[in-house]
């Protein structure tokens, strides 16, 4: 469960910062809240900072290590402090506890949006995770990101890529009696 109150905040981010704030409370959800108060209260360049310090300290405070494979991802904080960023521009003034419950409202069960930003193969890579391997969006720019990122999921257009291969796939595997539908990339079941 996510701090609400000032006060509430100020105890998770702390405890978040002495690395004592227990593993399962560290959630997606977590980091955005995090990263809004940062960038609330520091500023982009400061709030990339502190998350990149702190983010790297906890991991390891609770066991984890930061590696080329796992742990802290630089160019993956880097676009998310941009887009909460991004966010409080155009939100303007606001309390730093609203803008946080904003920001995890609008972005915590947009688990794709930086699919759409970043190509899979740039973003799982070596380069990308490491300290000063921040890599630029690769298929769209973080500022455009808000507009995309309040259509509802079921109003999206799904990826082309993605649409290209289902309908390859679909073409070519013509003998099976399950398919995949190449616009809606779920499994169609009808009998060949």
């Amino acid at each position: 469960m996510l701090p609400k109150t000032e006060p509430e905040i100020d105890q998770f981010i702390a405890a978040f910062e002495a690395g004592t704030l227990p593993k399962a409370r560290w959630t997606h959800a977590a980091h955005l809240l995090t990263g809004a108060c940062y960038v609330h209260m520091l500023g982009e360049a400061a709030a990339t900072d502190r998350m990149r310090t702190c983010v790297r300290r906890y991991n390891e405070a609770v066991g984890g290590k930061n590696t080329e494979t796992s742990g802290y991802h630089e160019t993956i904080t880097i676009a998310w402090i941009k887009l909460l960023a991004k966010l409080l521009r155009e939100t303007g003034p606001i309390e730093r506890a609203a803008f946080a419950h904003l920001a995890v409202q609008r972005f915590e069960t947009d688990r794709g949006i930086l699919q759409r930003h970043y190509d899979f193969d740039l973003i799982h890579s070596v380069d990308a995770r490491k300290r000063n391997g921040s890599r630029p969006p690769s298929l769209r720019s973080t500022d455009s990101g808000l507009r995309l990122s309040i259509i509802p999921p079921w109003r999206r257009q799904p990826n082309t890529r993605l649409r290209r291969c289902a309908t390859s796939f679909a073409t070519t595997n013509t003998s099976t009696t399950s398919s995949i539908h190449p616009r809606s990339l779920t499994p169609n079941t009808t009998a060949s």
